[in-house]
């Protein structure tokens, strides 16, 4: 059977090589260039030998190319998505397009995932776990609210049944803390066994460790402010924090005066098992890092989820979220500084 694999981000990487490794199915891998390390990673996985062929494509979305450039590429990929995959695929001499696949697996539907459904009409849509998202809530339908109406009546024209395709499977870490809404057939990833570990620690770089008992992921796009007031609180009490950067959040320079900071390229989903991670205390307003000890260990560290202080509101996902946790005591939700203030003070 052959299957194409395409990802954009380490986690979906990772997933696809545990998939890979242990079916040993006639797979090619497409990497979309959009996060830190992905050279390094294909030439790494390519390697390897484990996919009859690793292809790289540019997005051309990444913050070192001009605005200008950026913005003429982000028009074609997302007005012309059959123009855009030609011609990377060509750039880089990829027989991508020239291949017929029974299977494609994907983490998300993307301009790129409904071209090649369309180059491949026959073809399986298999979806992989991309963490919280996939547990909660329907990613076909979440696809369609992040594109306006004339564009959805452009894909439907063009694009006709490959558009809102109804995946074959969903394939997770862990089935019994799926909630969401898609109705579609859910298969077991396979075990997370030492070979794969062994695997990824040769393609994911190892990172710090994590001696600090609180570890604070950082998002993007949120109150500078609000932040500041945060991170007076922590400092108050004396608290030991490393806080992970996210790769979009320019926040750096306020996490930096008060505590120690990581700009990661290593794999949370394996360095997790670096710790005892029950012993830690995962912060953020609300990430999926914060859940993944849960998804995919049934490992119950303490969390702090500050959205409410940011005056965010989220959906059902949420509370989907939190009723995994056996024990809801290890979940704080501060409505106030003050109430974090107090909390705080008792750790």
């Amino acid at each position: 059977m052959k299957v194409l694999y395409v990802v954009d981000t380490p986690l979906q990487l990772f997933n696809c090589i545990n998939l890979q490794y242990n079916k040993k199915y006639d797979g090619d891998l497409l990497i979309i260039n959009q996060f830190h390390g992905a050279i390094s990673m294909a030439k790494k996985v390519a390697s390897l030998c484990m996919f009859n062929s690793v292809t790289l494509i540019d997005k051309w979305n990444k913050e070192e190319v001009p605005i200008i450039k950026r913005k003429y590429f982000s028009f074609i990929y997302v007005m012309f998505p059959m123009y855009y995959l030609y011609n990377e695929l060509n750039r880089v001499g990829s027989e991508v397009l020239k291949n017929k696949y029974s299977v494609i697996v994907s983490a998300i539907y993307s301009p790129i995932i409904i071209t090649l459904l369309r180059k491949n009409p026959e073809s399986k849509l298999w979806l992989i776990d991309d963490g919280l998202a996939s547990y909660t809530g329907n990613i076909l339908t979440d696809f369609l609210k992040d594109i306006n109406k004339p564009l959805v009546l452009i894909y439907k024209l063009f694009y006709k049944d490959s558009f809102n395709r109804k995946p074959d499977a969903l394939f997770l870490n862990n089935c019994d803390y799926c909630k969401n809404e898609m109705n579609v057939e859910l298969r077991q990833l396979p075990p997370i066994d030492k070979n794969i570990l062994s695997i990824s620690d040769s393609i994911f770089p190892i990172g710090k460790f994590y001696n600090q008992p609180i570890i604070w992921f950082s998002i993007p796009s949120v109150d500078e402010m609000i932040t500041h007031k945060i991170a007076q609180c922590f400092c108050i009490s004396n608290l030991d924090v490393i806080v992970r950067m996210h790769p979009r959040d320019k926040q750096n320079d306020i996490y930096m005066s008060y505590f120690g900071v990581d700009i990661p390229n290593d794999l949370w989903e394996t360095k997790v098992l670096t710790m005892d991670i029950e012993k830690k205390i995962l912060v953020s307003v609300f990430s999926t890092a914060q859940f993944v000890p849960k998804y995919l260990y049934n490992k119950e560290p303490i969390l702090i989820l500050l959205y409410k202080l940011y005056g965010f509101e989220y959906d059902i996902s949420v509370g989907e979220a939190i009723d995994t946790y056996n024990n809801s005591d290890r979940i704080f939700i501060p409505n106030s500084l003050n109430e974090l203030r107090d909390y705080l003070k008792n750790i």
